[in-house]
């Protein structure tokens, strides 16, 4: 008797023997399906995914955060980056600022208003309002100008769907109300929401290696600035095993139902 390849099999008579059966892969566990499906207690209605996103989604994100780097909005990063530009002097935003004041009392200034009120001749006024147009933060109609200082609070909202947590936590998850810009700012008092929240916590943090106490706060941080309430949190719902004080592993969270 003879063995070939791995995937051959072992070969008796010149015929292989077909490969042994795979073992059963574990169904996700009822508890986290709800937290992920939205289907029963006890966190029904966290996340709801058939109303939100499917439970594959989900397990990307996964992926995603346990390969410690999550990929750039460009578009969204340069934009931010081109309103905090245009916004780094002062006599910038003091002309966002008078615009802002003469749309309020009279509607859209014109270009010789907003001179006046600054004290800024046409000529440099002008070359400032082409680099805050440009931003998206003033909008012109011949001479006229509108301010748009809503568009700060969009970029501002476009940043936070990068941060960790918010890439967790879908943005219309009952979860969202406990945090601001993807950090968390009051720990929920229902015990569901409190447990879906240590789950989106426990996600943090990487399944395949031991952390340290300080690896395991510099991830916890990315959500909020009590990171030892946040380890205790992750303990009390047993999502990591711990050897003392000095060692932490992550236990395995449910992956998806294999197909029969």
């Amino acid at each position: 008797m003879r063995r070939a390849g791995g995937a051959s099999g072992t070969v008796r008579g010149g015929e292989a023997a077909p490969p042994p059966p795979e073992p059963p892969r574990r169904s996700r566990p009822a508890r986290f399906r709800s937290f992920v499906d939205g289907t029963g207690s006890p966190c029904s209605g966290i996340v709801r995914a058939d109303r939100v996103r499917r439970a594959a989604d989900y397990d990307a994100d996964m992926s995603v955060l346990a390969s410690s780097s999550l990929p750039a909005d460009s578009v969204t990063f340069s934009k931010a980056a081109d309103a905090l530009s245009a916004l780094s002097t002062g006599r910038r935003l003091g002309i966002l600022g008078a615009v802002a004041e003469l749309n309020a009392a009279a509607g859209p200034p014109r270009l010789a208003d907003v001179a006046q009120k600054v004290g800024l001749d046409l000529k440099t006024l002008s070359k400032e309002v082409v680099r805050l147009t440009e931003a998206g933060l003033l909008t012109r109609e011949g001479a006229s100008l509108t301010a748009r200082p809503e568009a700060l609070g969009d970029l501002a909202a476009s940043l936070a769907e990068h941060t960790a947590l918010n890439r967790i936590v879908p943005p219309d998850s009952p979860l969202r109300r406990y945090l601001s810009h993807g950090r968390i700012t009051a720990l929920p008092k229902r015990p569901e929401d409190l447990e879906a929240l240590a789950l989106a916590l426990a996600a943090l943090l990487p399944e395949d290696r031991s952390l340290t106490e300080n690896e395991v706060n510099a991830l916890l941080a990315q959500a909020g600035d009590d990171v030892a309430r946040l380890r205790r949190l992750l303990a009390d719902f047993a999502l990591v095993d711990r050897a003392g004080s000095a060692e932490y592993r992550r236990r395995p969270l449910p992956g998806p139902t294999a197909a029969p």
